[in-house]
């Protein structure tokens, strides 16, 4: 047999144990204490200085376009890579590379490149006597630089940190331009 149905008055509520909103802003306004954003920023500072420091000590094995782009083939894009340094030396570098014997074969690291080319390009930007020939020896060697960065692999954190920041600025944009597919899809990292 059914029960019959039961009629149940409530007489309160109490909403601020049923919304938790005014906690929210309690714990906001904890968070801004001077010494707890300090000791995030400390945390932040360390976290970037050790992916840096591994960055350093480890082969850079990522792909130049990020991490979704796949394995870095260092037989292919290698030889882009040497090619375009070697290229960059010969525009920039104060002692031209040799193109024969030991120089020719070596491989060339690119963060000592880029060393050589900025000495030799504001040794160069030094000797230029007008503005339009500094404006444009600026032109070669920040395209000369953006070529280089283009085809160079990265280490893990710098990849890493590349897709995450990336990703947190493409669903900035996308929540700001209402827009909740595309906020949904670069949340998904």
């Amino acid at each position: 047999m059914p029960e019959p149905a039961k009629r149940i008055i409530v007489d309160g509520v109490d909403l601020h144990r049923i919304f938790s909103f005014p906690r929210i802003l309690l714990a906001a306004a904890g968070a801004l204490q001077p010494a707890r954003i300090a000791l995030a920023l400390l945390m932040v500072t360390a976290l970037i200085t050790a992916g840096r420091v591994w960055d350093a000590l480890t082969p850079h094995h990522v792909h130049p376009q990020g991490l979704t782009a796949g394995a870095w083939a260092a037989d292919t894009q290698g030889g882009m890579l040497q090619m375009e340094l070697h290229r960059a030396l010969n525009a920039f570098a104060e002692t031209k590379p040799s193109l024969a014997g030991a120089d020719a074969t070596k491989d060339l690291e690119p963060h000592e490149v880029l060393k050589q080319i900025l000495s030799g390009y504001r040794a160069l930007r030094a000797k230029t006597e007008t503005a339009a020939e500094r404006d444009r020896l600026d032109r070669e060697f920040a395209d000369e630089v953006r070529s280089i960065d283009r085809l160079r692999p990265r280490g893990d954190f710098e990849a890493t940190l590349d897709h995450v920041s990336n990703g947190l600025r493409q669903l900035v944009g996308s929540t700001l331009a209402l827009s909740p597919i595309a906020a949904f899809s670069s949340a998904r990292l």
